[in-house]
């Protein structure tokens, strides 16, 4: 486990997301979870802040090590997200034309 977080470079904070289950929803909770990190990155992006979106804690089944670790008492982890100040900020990488038309 260690391993798998040092793996994640220095970012100085990790950001967990779980699910607050409810009966028959899941897939629908799943969404609004997803949206959720979303409007997170896009708001940290806006300030400058880097971040990742991991889900490699759970295809390696650390899921439940993390909930245990740093949530206990928490429903079903989802993933993991890193933020941080980037050492480098990257050009955005340029469009296809005509990929997309919006009228």
């Amino acid at each position: 486990m260690r391993l798998f977080l040092r793996s994640l470079g220095d970012a100085p904070v990790y950001v967990l997301a779980f699910l607050q289950k409810e009966e028959g929803h899941r897939e629908s909770m799943l969404e609004s979870v997803a949206a959720a990190i979303q409007n997170l990155l896009l708001a940290a992006r806006e300030k400058g802040l880097g971040t990742c979106w991991v889900n490699a804690a759970t295809g390696l089944g650390y899921g439940p090590v993390l909930r245990d670790l740093f949530a206990p008492g928490k429903d079903e982890f989802v993933s993991l997200i890193t933020l941080g100040y980037p050492e480098i900020i990257p050009n955005a990488p340029k469009r296809k034309p005509g990929r997309w038309v919006i009228r």
